[in-house]
């Protein structure tokens, strides 16, 4: 077992995507670090690549950039489901990741920058049988329950973000954006 601190979270998960050889599930509560979702973008051509996320935080995220990764994800080949509720249960807020069926990743952090540069956090990584069977089968759970994004659903989803933005942008007095910053926008919130 590996004790992990702070950004060092991520910073496994992204060392543990890019060496994966066979499969990488995960869930997160919030997902918006450039440098792992570029990790699975990069695998999703070669292994699956599967992200349980919270439908909460997804549709309503304080977070602009993740409606725009996770779009992003779509179309690198990245399979993306919305968990759903279950016995009461209706937050996906775990942060996990299992690599290969054998190497399990748990931690406090949520998949963003805020999270990487500002919050104390603690994690663990283990390819002990038992963390990795119990997890394995929790991810699957989570996965088969889920929602499927689509690319459709993804874009309205970024849309919604980028005028939330927008309309926040003009409420402060700020002049309104011209078409060519809307169209730049979009592709970033």
């Amino acid at each position: 077992m590996l004790p992990l601190i702070d950004d060092g979270i991520v910073r496994k998960a992204i060392a543990l995507a890019l060496k994966s050889a066979k499969s990488i599930t995960c869930s997160w509560y919030t997902l918006d670090d450039f440098d792992l979702c570029e990790a699975f973008n990069s695998k999703a051509a070669q292994i699956p690549v599967r992200l349980v996320l919270d439908r909460g935080q997804y549709v309503g995220s304080s977070s602009a950039m993740e409606p725009a990764r996770v779009l992003e994800a779509l179309g690198k080949g990245v399979q993306v489901r919305l968990g759903s509720s279950r016995n009461g249960r209706a937050t996906v807020h775990q942060k996990t990741m299992l690599i290969d069926e054998g190497i399990a990743l748990l931690g406090s952090g949520n998949a963003t920058k805020h999270s990487r540069n500002s919050c104390y956090e603690f994690g663990i990584m283990t390819q002990d049988p038992d963390v990795v069977s119990s997890l394995s089968k929790r991810l699957e759970m989570l996965w088969e329950e889920g929602t499927a994004v689509t690319m459709s659903y993804a874009t309205e989803i970024r849309d919604k973000h980028a005028s939330r933005r927008e309309a926040k942008s003009e409420a402060k007095g700020a002049r309104p954006l011209t078409a060519a910053e809307k169209r730049d926008m979009s592709k970033y919130c």
